[in-house]
């Protein structure tokens, strides 16, 4: 439940790090929110659909996928 509910926005919530991304001019948030935009980006992309798929799953690959989002 908690994984689907990190997925509920996921693009709405990206979007507006990249708008605030563009609109800074402080080189400390700008380095800040990149990263932001990376590691969230990857969690949207990769690691919430993989973890949401593997509820369930008694193997290996399941248990790391969701370790790695955590």
């Amino acid at each position: 439940m908690i994984l689907k509910v990190a997925f509920a926005r996921p693009n709405a919530t990206l979007n507006q790090v990249n708008d605030l991304l563009r609109k800074t001019e402080d080189r400390g948030l700008k380095q800040s929110l990149a990263i932001c935009v990376s590691l969230y980006g990857d969690a949207v992309n990769f690691d919430i659909p993989r973890a949401i798929q593997s509820v369930g799953k008694d193997n290996f690959t399941a248990r790391t996928g969701t370790n790695a989002l955590f």
